[in-house]
């Protein structure tokens, strides 16, 4: 007990004459936000994490992020934290329909646009990007602002490249920089397959091929540029 009282009045001294900074409340914020980002990114069994439960598909966890960002509202973690209450409220609807208490995909979007507004963090502002990205993806009837919002991060790619940030890396699957460029790219194709726009799906497709060959051989975007020739979506849209 006495050696207790030892070590708590030391550190105490410590705090007084400045040998130990306390942490910030910024610092408290992330290290609060971090905690409740694991059973949210970190389920254990991927393959289960988007079933009720377990990840993102467990209420309980979109609770406690949207229960932080009302703590901590006005500040960048709460910023940060509503862009990954999007990407589990995108990653856990079916449908255009929003789920049961989920908000519409157009309130998801104005919510990411605020965020992007708002933040001062790169990192934030390039995670709001590509969520919104996903979100324009499966919009019926977007596809002039989906193309916008991938020229935007295409023509700052190298940002997006070298980011380092570990929640960026995260919602972005740890893709390699390699990666990041054709991943986009051949969302182009899949978003003009599901508007049937087949021959602006072939003109990006073979884009693709002529810009990433050894990609596109992994991919086997010759079979969808084989498809799109004959008037046939490799992509098929099942909303």
């Amino acid at each position: 007990m006495r050696s207790t009282q030892i070590t708590a009045l030391y550190i105490a001294a410590l705090f007084l004459h400045g040998c130990i900074k306390a942490p910030t409340p910024e610092a408290l914020r992330q290290k609060e936000l971090a905690r409740i980002l694991v059973p949210l990114l970190y389920p254990g069994d991927e393959s289960e994490s988007h079933q009720r439960g377990a990840g993102v598909g467990n209420p309980t966890n979109r609770l406690a992020v949207a229960a932080f960002i009302t703590r901590h509202a006005g500040t960048e973690e709460a910023l940060r934290a509503q862009v990954w209450l999007v990407f589990s409220q995108h990653n856990t609807e079916t449908s255009w329909e929003p789920a049961e208490g989920h908000p519409t995909k157009a309130e998801r979007i104005q919510t990411l646009e605020r965020v992007i507004s708002s933040s001062s963090i790169p990192a934030t502002i390039k995670m709001a990007k590509m969520q919104r990205v996903n979100e324009f993806l499966d919009a019926p009837g977007s596809t002039t602002e989906f193309e916008k919002q991938v020229a935007e991060i295409l023509t700052h790619i190298a940002d997006y490249q070298s980011e380092r940030d570990w929640q960026y890396r995260r919602l972005t699957g740890n893709m390699s920089a390699y990666q990041l460029e054709p991943e986009l790219r051949i969302l182009l194709v899949m978003k003009a397959c599901h508007e049937l726009h087949l021959d602006k799906a072939l003109v990006y497709a073979e884009d693709l091929k002529r810009r990433y060959p050894v990609w596109s051989k992994h991919e086997n975007i010759d079979s969808a540029i084989w498809m799109l020739n004959r008037g046939q979506t490799p992509y098929p849209w099942f909303p």
